[in-house]
């Protein structure tokens, strides 16, 4: 299993579907997905280097990396939509 930024895992060797968001997780490194999990699931702060990183990393692939982490986390299911809100409003 490998652990991405922010505690979601894909199992391993990933599907080629997942393999999108794997190359989204790489490119986003570690500390990155820490401050971008708990700006969407906590509603943090991103520091300004990791903001450049997200954009770097693309729109879609933030969008699809916290879709992922949704269905991975429960928890967080009673606020899907508040989180996909804010996930929108802070990319425009």
């Amino acid at each position: 299993m490998l652990v991405l930024p922010a505690g979601c895992a894909v199992p391993a060797p990933p599907p080629i579907n997942d393999k999108f968001l794997l190359d989204c997780a790489i490119n986003l490194r570690a500390s990155c997905g820490t401050e971008v999990f708990y700006a969407v699931f906590k509603n943090a702060t991103v520091s300004a280097s990791c903001c450049q990183r997200l954009v770097s990393v693309v729109k879609l692939c933030h969008e699809e990396m916290v879709k992922y982490c949704l269905s991975q986390h429960p928890l967080y299911e009673g606020n899907r939509n508040e989180i996909l809100v804010q996930l929108s409003t802070n990319l425009e």
